[in-house]
């Protein structure tokens, strides 16, 4: 069909006309409409999930047929009154597409669309027994009341699973859409609809009693972020606490934290991963955010949201997030953040909504590290101060290549935190070849601690298990022993039993591997450990830890530096690569030097990188990073 020019501040509703046949064609028109000349425009705004492009069906729009997906179709059939028009707007149809310098335009104003709504209709898609009777059941006032825990109705926990679901649920853009309502939106399925306040009420309700049961998670085949109850509560939570004028809500609109609450979401258009979420900033954080262009690539925009993000939390620590790419295809600088990636790792790198400075370098020398920041994005680089902390001398894999395959310890479930865990007779082979590593690991380790520290800190540093800290990435260790001993169904491990120290680990390896304590002796390296506790349950707790730590080893390397660093990547690192310390971000990093500059490789562990003095005595210079 033909669209017509609109004119500044105007948007197009759909007028829906009435049917009392639902097989009867759906007939519409467009009209123009001011955001600005009207009070209060009249109008709904739908927020709902495109569906498959491939699948589609036809409505009569301004007297032509036109094609349109066919969720869209199945929400506006069940949308469409029996006596009365319903004026609409819905993003596919009321945006002409193929027009970009409107989409862009459009697209901008949608934070204004939704907002100046009169309401907002959430649509979950066609009818479902379970999901209707459980709205049904929400609509009557005070239908969850004193039951949040052990008395939650069975048949209403079953009917969220499934209103879970639901692709709206996983979408990026159907956050603002909510959020930025003038009032609650309301939430349809089939011909039953329930007001967002009751139905975000009972899901809070029931994520806190998940919360509550030991190691229990939300499930369903088809979820992804919404199987953790905590991911829930920050969904529909964000809402109220965006609105709250007395709750210091501009604190939870800065940059770290509306990124921290949509990461994991969904889009079409990679693009969409940081326009869909522009409006939501506050607005110091949005001048710097890169506005919908649809005539930028997916490059560009990503740079410019991973220099608006290092600028609004003032230093570098985004930079750790870079290493991980989901789509090589985007063609990406290796410093720039790839804001499609389903999952970042904060467990590792740290949480983005808490990039301060600490564990940065702000030593007077070192302040002027924003000052050098700088970006070219025509060829993709960006500048940054820092200085080289040693040069890589050897790497190896933590686990042989040819071992890599054999390892068959497998999770069930994504995201559960307790994994099902099936050891076979090869498994031991891989443990045994991870052992081995590990000892060749502690005689080079040797070598670069006692060249650096002397012989008595290189051998006091083995015997303190630090190789085995490096191995196992640091805290990682103590996350996996509590989940092996929930699932071995054996009391948590506490008290004296439970092991802060990587010893343990040493201690341990020694006792059931008498080889492994044979070769230590003769490499000289024996030296008084502390005795492990006489405990079946920690022996059995750290055996299934070994294995599981093959199955996390994979692919992963360990590398040292001629100035006595030894660390653990989590990907290929070679020799020539340079450890660097970037000021403003507080690790370490691992650049490969290229033409014209240096590629960001991988994000390292190493205990030796808290020594903030050492940090702090290297050449200072400018790298470019490509």
């Amino acid at each position: 069909m033909a669209y017509s020019v609109l004119k500044a501040q105007y948007i197009r509703v759909l007028i829906l006309e009435p049917s009392a046949q639902d097989d009867s064609v759906i007939t519409c028109s467009l009209a123009p409409l001011s955001l600005s000349e009207i009070a209060r425009p009249q109008y709904e705004a739908l927020s709902y999930v495109w569906g498959e492009a491939a699948e589609r069906n036809e409505i009569l729009l301004d007297g032509k047929l036109t094609s349109i997906t066919r969720n869209l179709w199945t929400a506006l059939k069940y949308i469409r009154q029996t006596d009365a028009s319903r004026t609409l707007w819905i993003d596919a149809i009321c945006i002409n597409q193929n027009d970009i310098n409107e989409r862009n335009e459009q697209v901008r104003q949608m934070g204004r669309i939704y907002s100046q709504a009169s309401c907002v209709l959430i649509w979950l898609g066609p009818p479902d027994a379970e999901i209707e009777n459980t709205m049904l059941a929400l609509q009557i006032e005070g239908a969850l009341e004193g039951r949040q825990y052990e008395q939650f109705p069975k048949d209403i926990a079953l009917g969220l699973q499934r209103i879970l679901s639901r692709p709206w649920w996983h979408r990026i853009w159907v956050i603002q859409e909510h959020v930025l309502a003038n009032a609650d939106a309301i939430v349809g399925c089939g011909h039953t609809w329930l007001g967002w306040t009751q139905l975000s009420s009972a899901l809070l309700d029931y994520s806190r009693r998940k919360m509550d049961e030991s190691g229990t998670f939300i499930h369903d085949a088809s979820s992804t972020w919404v199987a953790d109850p905590f991911a829930i509560i920050r969904h529909v939570s964000l809402r109220k606490q965006w609105n709250d004028k007395d709750n210091s809500s501009e604190t939870s609109r800065t940059l770290a934290d509306i990124v921290e609450r949509t990461r994991g979401y969904q889009a079409t258009d990679k693009r969409d991963q940081v326009f869909a979420i522009r409006d939501l900033l506050r607005e110091e954080d949005k001048e710097r955010f890169p506005a919908p262009n649809y005539a930028r690539s997916a490059s560009e925009v990503y740079q410019e949201a991973t220099i608006a993000f290092i600028q609004s939390s003032k230093n570098l620590a985004f930079l750790l997030h870079a290493v991980e790419k989901d789509d090589v295809e985007l063609g990406l600088p290796s410093w720039c953040v790839d804001f499609s990636k389903r999952l970042w790792d904060w467990g590792t790198y740290g949480n983005v909504g808490g990039y301060d400075l600490g564990g940065c370098d702000e030593s007077e020398g070192t302040r002027n590290y924003m000052s050098v920041l700088s970006h070219n994005i025509s060829v993709g680089t960006l500048k940054v101060l820092g200085g080289v902390l040693g040069q890589v001398i050897m790497s190896r894999p933590l686990i042989p290549p040819s071992a890599w395959d054999q390892s068959q310890i497998t999770f069930v479930g994504d995201g559960q935190p307790h994994p099902s865990i099936e050891v076979k007779a090869r498994n031991l082979w891989v443990v045994t070849q991870l052992i081995k590593e590990v000892l060749y690991q502690s005689a080079i380790s040797f070598k670069i601690w006692e060249r650096q520290h002397g012989v008595q800190t290189a051998k006091e540093r083995l015997a303190a298990g630090e190789v085995w800290e490096i191995v196992f990435g640091g805290g990682i260790l103590f996350n996996i022993v509590d989940a092996v001993c929930a699932h071995a169904g054996i009391e948590q491990v506490d008290g004296d039993d439970r092991p802060y120290e990587y010893w343990v680990i040493e201690a341990f390896v020694r006792m059931a591997y008498p080889w492994y304590t044979d070769t230590i002796v003769k490499m000289g390296f024996l030296y008084p450990t502390p005795e492990l506790p006489d405990s079946p349950r920690l022996r059995r707790a750290l055996w299934e830890t070994l294995m599981l730590m093959t199955q996390v080893s994979n692919d992963k390397w360990w590398f040292g530096t001629e100035t006595g660093y030894v660390g653990r990547v989590e990907r290929e690192v070679k020799e020539g690569d340079q450890l660097c310390t970037i000021f403003g971000c507080r690790q370490p990093l691992v650049l490969r030097p290229c033409d014209g500059g240096s590629q960001l490789i991988a994000v390292p562990y190493s205990k030796d990188f808290n020594d903030q003095s050492r940090k702090s005595e290297v050449k200072r210079e400018v790298f470019t990073l490509r």
